[in-house]
């Protein structure tokens, strides 16, 4: 144990450099979350059984980097795939949210009824904090029944009556494109548009 004590009190953390954020550290980040997540998949499937505490740790292990890439490499590169119209994108103003919750992402992913590439590209949104809270009052924070038509989870959960006009936010693309039917577009429409295979 001296020993221990020796390197303890002499040892000092190195700095670390700073990694620029461009398409280079993108594509290694997606890499290396693809790559980890087949191998994560993979012992789920071949060395586990479900009520096994192991299985609960590789699950928790693909939830943090499923969720570790949409923070950096959506969040930190487009902001999301979508936002709430006239919505700050400053942190502090909005909330970024998985429209299919990420819990479902990743079960998806383990019944093989999403790939790796779509998990880490599913559908990301900017949503007014006023509005994420409705979405909380609804049951509908952690929860989309639909997460074929992911949109309508906010149609639900977003829409308030005011002079006995239903009223509903409208949604765009981080570049501006008007989603103009919130109850027909799919996670088929998102794949195409971001080219997500």
């Amino acid at each position: 144990m001296e020993q221990t004590k020796s390197l303890m009190e002499a040892w000092r953390p190195k700095p670390k450099k700073r990694v620029q954020r461009n398409d280079a550290a993108y594509q290694q980040c997606y890499e290396t979350t693809y790559h980890e997540l087949e191998r994560l998949l993979d012992l789920y499937k071949n060395t586990v059984f479900e009520e096994d505490m192991r299985a609960r740790l590789y699950r928790d292990s693909m939830d943090h980097h499923i969720r570790r890439y949409h923070d950096y490499a959506i969040k930190g590169n487009i902001k999301s795939h979508y936002r709430q119209r006239g919505v700050s994108m400053a942190n502090e103003d909005s909330i970024f949210e998985h429209t299919i919750p990420e819990g479902a992402v990743r079960d998806m992913l383990i019944d093989e009824v999403i790939t790796i590439n779509q998990a880490l590209n599913v559908p990301t949104c900017r949503v007014s904090r006023y509005h994420n809270q409705l979405l909380n009052q609804r049951s509908l924070h952690d929860n989309n029944p639909e997460p074929w038509l992911f949109f309508r989870r906010y149609v639900n959960g977003m829409s308030e009556t005011v002079n006995n006009k239903v009223l509903v936010p409208e949604f765009e693309t981080y570049n501006g494109q008007l989603i103009t039917d919130l109850n027909t577009w799919s996670f088929g429409d998102h794949c195409t548009m971001f080219g997500i295979k």
